[in-house]
């Protein structure tokens, strides 16, 4: 694409990161990140930044690759960076810990202070959407 003297939108980057969910791969999930990077570094336009679908694609690679930290890290990085992780990303950082680990189930209220959870995300969602299922999954 680059050597084609093509530039790659947030389409594009979006795309690729969702092919890596898809596989599982963190290091080429990884890569797309380094390559919004580069991009940015390297033109004097309009910085691309990830957005909600990129991250979520990210955190959802994650979570297929059995590596639930790094879902929370890009989770936190998300928040940071000021995008507002909705209900589906939230639980799939928390299915990620259950997948991921066998401990008891835990939600992101265990791992993030109340000030680190943007005021428009609707946390009672995020519990009532995956707390039945994770008692299912563990025989609660």
């Amino acid at each position: 694409l680059i050597a084609c003297g093509l530039k790659p939108t947030i389409v594009t980057y979006g795309s690729l990161m969702t092919a890596c969910e898809r596989v599982g791969s963190v290091e080429a999930a990884s890569n797309v990140f380094k390559r919004m990077r580069t991009q940015n570094d390297e033109e004097e336009e309009e910085e691309m930044q990830p957005n909600e679908i990129i991250y979520g694609a990210a955190i959802s690679c994650c979570r297929k690759a059995r590596q639930p930290d790094r879902a929370f890290l890009l989770l936190r990085r998300m928040i940071k960076d000021g995008l507002f992780p909705n209900a589906a990303t939230f639980n799939t950082v928390i299915l990620a810990h259950t997948e991921g680990k066998k401990t008891k189930p835990r939600s992101s209220h265990t791992y993030l202070s109340p000030h680190e959870i943007p005021k428009t995300c609707s946390c009672f969602i995020v519990r009532f959407n995956i707390l039945p299922p994770i008692f299912l999954l563990h025989g609660i």
